[in-house]
């Protein structure tokens, strides 16, 4: 039996927490579709829900509604959901992250970003 699982992604680091201070940061926020077996869903769908001003993501031309396709070469739907968690947060300041995005209307573009180093709210 298949099911789908929706929810936000805030590892993804729009919103930065004490626990991610030293951590990388791109400065969006997705929602990812899922379907599958719970104990190991596949990605149906990841869409940019938020970006940061004056963040990575901002400054490379990610914008909200573009559809993630690809990550660092690897394709996105029909993915791992567990695999995708385990290479967002594996990022440290300054690596690059190089990703396919669809966008509605004009095709698919590719965005490189540079992790910045995530900050604590009180920052």
């Amino acid at each position: 039996m298949k099911s789908t699982l929706r929810w936000i992604v805030i590892a993804l680091t729009l919103i930065a927490i004490p626990a991610l201070a030293g951590k990388a940061s791109f400065g969006f926020a997705t929602s990812i579709e899922t379907e599958g077996f719970f104990m190991s869903p596949k990605v149906k769908l990841v869409k940019v829900t938020a970006v940061h001003p004056k963040s990575p993501a901002e400054a490379a031309g990610l914008r909200v509604g573009d559809i993630v396709m690809a990550v660092n070469g690897r394709k996105v739907p029909g993915g791992s959901a567990k695999a995708l968690g385990e290479l967002m947060s594996s990022f440290s300041p300054g690596d690059h992250l190089k990703m396919q995005v669809q966008r509605s209307g004009s095709g698919l573009h590719s965005i490189e970003l540079i992790a910045a180093a995530a900050k604590s709210p009180s920052e």
